[in-house]
């Protein structure tokens, strides 16, 4: 994935409610799962934003979410449509190039 779509899929999820419109019309159970998995992830997203130089584990996000480690994994996946392990290096990146155009910074201190 890169990076133009791994910025849409940021964009699509950061601080936008999710309003009942926004669900297909089917099984009521399934969209409020649905909607569910989509907090879910949105919680976790804050999170990472918030602690981007001291990025949470799995087991946080998921009880931050009220999830499991795995089954919060799995769901990461399918509504981000990617890996929560390869979101949270796309993240890491994208804040390094951020930082890169920052002049006043050493190369050292965005590393770190």
């Amino acid at each position: 994935m890169n990076l133009i779509q791994t910025e849409a899929i940021k964009a699509r999820f950061r601080n936008r409610p999710l309003h009942n419109d926004t669900l297909p019309p089917i099984n009521p159970k399934w969209a409020i799962s649905t909607f569910r998995h989509h907090i879910a992830v949105q919680k976790a997203l804050r999170m990472i934003e918030a602690r981007m130089q001291d990025l949470p584990s799995l087991s946080e996000l998921g009880s931050l979410s009220g999830l499991g480690r795995t089954y919060f994994s799995n769901v990461f996946k399918e509504v981000m449509g990617m890996r929560l392990q390869d979101y949270l290096t796309q993240s890491r990146l994208d804040k390094a190039k951020d930082l890169l155009g920052n002049i006043d910074l050493k190369v050292k201190q965005i590393a770190y």
